[in-house]
């Protein structure tokens, strides 16, 4: 064989190898992390805050529209995307990794059979998820810590929660949100809770 095709073979070699090692890297990491911690989307953004930017955010959402009927859900989540589409564009790519996490990580049998008719199908428990985390910090930690908790009445959805950062984005920009968080928030996705 030439001496440049066995140079060839040790340098696609060494590459795989060190793209293994990155992967077992982030495999080991998150391996580490606190019991119960939430994955951090890879790119999320450092300056905007965590869970208490967040939550802050959340807070912002109008509970009696929320709790009122499904139709108030637009209504309520109005003012958290006023306050979104006044925040740079980081942020608002943040706001959308942090939702997506929270939802992933209420995505899962126990959650889904807790929600009565609400598991039953996708697109409805993805708007239970969205109602839980709408509902607040103290709320979505309860039914983390307990699926039993999770809102079983039809109806107890909020579908604009999933919008919230793309109306912002489109507010503030003109453009069309074509952000794609690494995680995702649909029904099923979360395979290891399945």
């Amino acid at each position: 064989m030439a001496r440049w095709m066995i140079y060839l073979v040790i340098g696609a070699l060494l590459v795989a190898a060190f793209i293994w090692l990155g992967r077992l890297q982030k495999v080991q990491t998150q391996a580490q992390a606190p019991a119960g911690a939430l994955p951090r989307p890879e790119g999320a953004h450092e300056d905007a805050g965590g869970d208490e930017s967040f939550w802050r955010l959340i807070g912002l959402i109008d509970r009696k529209a929320l709790l009122a009927d499904t139709d108030g859900a637009s209504t309520a989540v109005e003012p958290l995307v006023e306050a979104l589409a006044a925040l740079s564009r980081g942020k608002i790519e943040n706001f959308e990794d942090v939702l997506t996490a929270k939802l992933y990580a209420l995505d899962g049998r126990n959650f889904a059979q807790a929600a009565g008719p609400n598991g039953d199908s996708d697109d409805a428990f993805l708007y239970a998820r969205c109602f839980v985390v709408a509902r607040g910090r103290a709320f979505f930690e309860t039914v983390l810590e307990n699926p039993a908790n999770m809102p079983s009445e039809t109806g107890q959805w909020c579908e604009p929660l999933l919008l919230a950062a793309e109306n912002a984005w489109e507010r503030k920009t003109g453009e069309t949100w074509i952000y794609v968080p690494e995680l995702s928030s649909e029904s099923g996705s979360n395979t290891a809770q399945w």
